[in-house]
Formats: structure tokens, sequence, C-alpha cells
């Protein structure tokens, strides 16, 4: 089976036996050996920008024995950038938007209800 994405891959080396559509083994030659680079050279290209491969941003720990991931919704009506801030917030602030895709850290408020709808599905 064709792999023509980074997530496609497994994490195991020994189990990737196609990269794109060029089979991989021990009698490779070294031509087949360049397709396979060029191939998988071209799915990193894709994947570090963004354009294929990337519906969920994962965050391991230290130790990776536990993650935190970004997921996209199903479906979007456009393309979304948010910028994060530049320094860190203090304790008991949230992420807020401007409605530009710009967050900041805000004091939650009672008059400042998206703030504190934020701070609630976070958890």
């Amino acid at each position: 089976m064709a792999r023509d994405k980074i997530t496609e891959y497994d994490a195991v080396a020994a189990n990737n036996l196609v990269i794109g559509d060029v089979r991989t083994s021990e009698a490779m030659m070294p031509s087949e050996v360049n397709d396979a680079i060029r191939e998988l050279a071209s799915h990193l290209k894709e994947f570090s920008a963004g354009t294929s491969g990337v519906d969920v941003l994962k965050f391991q720990d230290d130790d990776d024995s536990h993650s935190i991931k970004l997921q996209a919704p199903a479906t979007v009506a456009s393309d979304v950038i948010f910028t994060l801030p530049s320094t860190d917030g203090t304790s008991g602030q949230v992420l807020t938007t401007n409605g530009s895709s710009t967050l900041s850290f805000q004091d939650v408020t009672e008059t400042d209800p998206s703030a504190l709808a934020f701070a609630i599905a976070l958890g």
C-alpha cells in the first residue's frame, strides 16, 4: 500500500516497507533508494508546511508516558491561524481571542462570559 503522508508511517522502522509507492527491501537498487529518499523528503516537506498529515498536534511529556493533543474539528469554514502570546500569563488567567486570531492571557471576570466559558471548557 502506498504511503503518501507522514502519519501513515509506523514508529517501528522495520514495519515501513513502502515509502510513497517505492517498495523497500535489502536488494534495492541504488536508484530505488534514491527514489525512496526523495519521496520521504517530499512527505516531510508537506508535513512541516502543514499542508498534509496534520490533523492532531501531539505534545509528549519528557518521558513519553503522557501527552496533550490539540485536534482540529472535522470541518472548518476557512483556514485559521492563532497567534500565541509572547509571554506566560499569571496564575488564574485564561487564553482569550480578540476575534482576529490573536490570543492573549486575561483575568476571568463575571462581565466576560467568553473567557469564563473557555476556562470552564478547559476544566
